[in-house]
């Protein structure tokens, strides 16, 4: 039990003395997520992708090397989907108005290069990539003559599955993504830390497909990730 202890609190004071010393600041955010999946399927069919709103959490690291240039890493919890609204035939052969939403929880670890200018409002600009992985989803089929919803999951449906879930086969669609981020903010002193509002704009560059390229339906459309993000941070120098 005392070597335990002891090794316990070697580590914590290795841990906080190394950070004490290095320009490393942390925190947490929050913020809106404004995020939509371009993409068709066929030309042949009618769709109108649309935004929709999502929350965003996550935790901040950042290592600063000047006033000027510093990296921050995250990571976040988001919600990445689109509303689609489309028209066609239905079952009773007349034409059919309808819409299908789809959000997917995703883990998302942007690594951006930093550029920080100004004193007391200090303004920032940044770029870099992400990278995220599905956790699972959800979805709501609408229309005239049926409204039906359910979760979204990667693998194979049980035998004689007759639910109103949707089984994704990984071979065909992708969970994880990378993409690019862009974006700037201001952020001001306010008590031991800083506070941070930051707005940014992310395009993934995976198609969620994965059609062969030899196979694609005539007039198909990569299904990409395009995000808005408008979201406040608390962020402290573990120095001070």
């Amino acid at each position: 039990m005392m070597k335990k202890l002891f090794f316990l609190s070697a580590f914590v004071f290795l841990f906080t003395t190394v950070f004490a010393q290095g320009p490393w600041s942390v925190g947490g955010k929050l913020g809106i997520n404004f995020t939509n999946i371009s993409g068709e399927y066929s030309s042949s069919v009618n769709t109108d992708h649309n935004w929709i709103t999502t929350p965003l959490f996550g935790a901040v690291a950042l290592y600063s090397f000047s006033d000027l240039v510093a990296v921050s890493a995250e990571l976040n919890l988001a919600k990445s989907g689109t509303l689609i609204n489309l028209t066609f035939v239905g079952s009773a052969g007349g034409e059919e108005k309808g819409s299908y939403k789809e959000k997917f929880t995703s883990i998302q670890i942007p690594i951006l290069a930093r550029f920080t200018f100004g004193e007391t409002w200090q303004f920032f600009a940044y770029g870099g990539f992400y990278w995220s992985y599905i956790l699972g989803g959800k979805y709501e089929a609408k229309s005239d003559s049926f409204d039906q919803s359910g979760k979204i999951k990667f693998g194979d449906a049980p035998d004689n599955y007759t639910g109103d879930d949707i089984y994704l086969d990984k071979d065909y669609n992708r969970r994880m993504d990378i993409g690019l981020n862009v974006g700037g903010g201001v952020q001001r002193q306010l008590g031991p830390g800083k506070l941070v509002l930051d707005l940014r704009f992310g395009m993934g560059f995976l198609d969620f497909n994965k059609f062969p390229d030899d196979n694609k339906p005539d007039g198909y459309k990569s299904f990409l990730n395009r995000s808005l993000n408008l979201s406040l941070a608390y962020i402290f120098n573990l120095g001070n």
